[in-house]
């Protein structure tokens, strides 16, 4: 099954579940911003120990020096590890500005090993059963859509109120003829458990159809039942390691990646497992829950996106190139200056071709006699 069936709109930067732990921004994250919604650019990340803000040399540039490019991304290498189609998005814009984007997915989407539960789920729906259906990631459509034409029903024929967790996830809802009711201005799980209505006074819990990857955390479900509501749910795919190109590899171990994308915790986990922590790359993260994820396993995050989307995220990526610049052009300088200085001979080469003269001191040797023990190498 592909990574990302359902086209992505422009701006769905996220790429699995808005409940798993880590961003639930607009499409969902593979290990989502269950626990917190999105910081503007250059704020603080709480409870991100060691993240560094907002670091480099913000401001510093100077527009005279013509060292500077007229475009701060122009020249930048940015790592986003993504799959292409999820990325297009943002590397047409990065590209624009003469920034170059090496692509390659670190985590991808697979199919859950037994679907009943998620074909009893949609049957379900088609029949009534559920109040809401919560979608909190793109790829969660696609699930839901194959579902549906296993069980020979339409889910925008569903009885049910539909709320996305971000205006990606809705038009990904709204691709296949489902009115979405409800997306939350923050685009996470606590934005959508915020925005949700109180169930009424129904004399059971209204019941939620919360379809999701299985990396999800508990926050969706333990919100919806402590507001009153009966959540129930369904695993619909599953989210598994990708390894990243010998391009990208390559590029984050010759230090030429400037900024590396973390769009989701599992991204991050993925990017530290696969290729390491690396002081030099600054960091953006899609959401403050991601940049917590990337703390935990020692990546640098810079900037938190403003907003969940590539738009965001550009915005966070012009932020580190520019606070960076000048760290950027030192360590374009060394990499540029160490093959001549691997070929510096450890001595003075001599200024004039031949070897100056040198007359050894007179020596008399002292006179040998029978008394006089013989040195070795004397003559006898």
């Amino acid at each position: 099954m592909p990574t990302d069936a359902v086209p992505a709109a422009v701006g769905d930067t996220a790429g699995g579940d808005a409940s798993d732990g880590g961003d639930a921004s607009d499409g969902g994250a593979t290990a989502g911003d269950a626990t917190g919604g999105e910081a503007q650019v250059g704020s603080a990340i709480d409870t991100a120990p060691g993240t560094a803000v907002g670091t480099g040399d913000a401001g510093n540039t100077d527009p005279a020096d013509p060292a500077d490019p007229a475009d701060p991304l122009d020249g930048l290498t940015v790592l986003v590890p993504r799959a292409p189609e999820r990325a297009a998005g943002l590397v047409a814009l990065l590209e624009a500005r003469g920034a170059r984007a090496v692509v390659s997915a670190a985590i991808t989407r697979a199919p859950v090993d037994d679907v009943t539960p998620v074909d009893d789920a949609v049957a379900a729906l088609a029949r009534g059963a559920f109040t809401w259906v919560t979608v909190t990631s793109v790829n969660a459509i696609d699930e839901l859509v194959a579902a549906a034409s296993r069980a020979g029903t339409d889910l925008a024929a569903a009885p049910a109120r539909w709320a996305a967790v971000g205006p990606a996830t809705a038009a990904g809802l709204a691709a296949i003829d489902v009115d979405v009711e409800l997306v939350p201005e923050e685009n996470s799980a606590r934005g959508l458990l915020a925005a949700f209505p109180p169930p009424g006074d129904a004399l059971a819990p209204p019941r939620v159809l919360v379809p999701q990857g299985d990396l999800a955390a508990p926050r969706m479900v333990e919100g919806l039942a402590a507001a009153g509501y009966d959540p129930s749910v369904v695993t619909v795919y599953r989210t598994v390691s990708h390894p990243l190109s010998p391009e990208a590899v390559a590029a984050w171990r010759e230090g030429t990646v400037d900024v590396v994308v973390l769009t989701s915790g599992s991204v991050a986990r993925e990017v530290a497992a696969q290729l390491g922590a690396h002081g030099c790359v600054a960091g953006v993260a899609i959401g403050r829950p991601t940049a917590r994820a990337a703390a935990e396993v020692d990546l640098r995050v810079d900037e938190v996106a403003p907003t969940a989307d590539d738009a965001g995220l550009l915005a966070a990526i012009e932020a580190v190139a520019r606070a960076t610049a000048n760290d950027r052009r030192a360590r374009a300088a060394s990499r540029t200056a160490a093959p001549a200085a691997a070929l510096t001979p450890r001595r003075p080469a001599p200024t004039s071709s031949a070897p100056p003269a040198v007359t050894p001191p007179a020596v008399t040797p002292p006179a040998v006699t029978d008394e006089t023990p013989a040195t070795p190498g004397s003559p006898t």
